[in-house]
């Protein structure tokens, strides 16, 4: 089961053509797996960014993230 939702994440992060597209897809399929949120790390040689369903609440480090973060190398 793991290796076939790797392959689904692979296939929904490279057919992506969008963030938008790419927030859809990863929502489905964390669903799928009986999941409410996601953090999505996209690490490229030209551009890295993280994508995060996560509530933020406060009470935990990865919640004190923002929803979309570009890092600059």
């Amino acid at each position: 089961m793991l290796r076939t939702w790797f392959q689904k994440l692979s296939e929904i992060s490279s057919l992506a053509s969008s963030e938008a597209m790419l927030k859809d897809g990863l929502a489905d399929a964390v669903l799928e797996l009986g999941f409410d949120c996601y953090a999505y790390l996209n690490v490229q040689p030209v551009r890295t960014y993280a994508v995060s369903t996560y509530p933020n609440d406060g009470n935990s480090d990865i919640s004190n993230a923002t929803t979309r973060t570009s890092i600059q190398s």
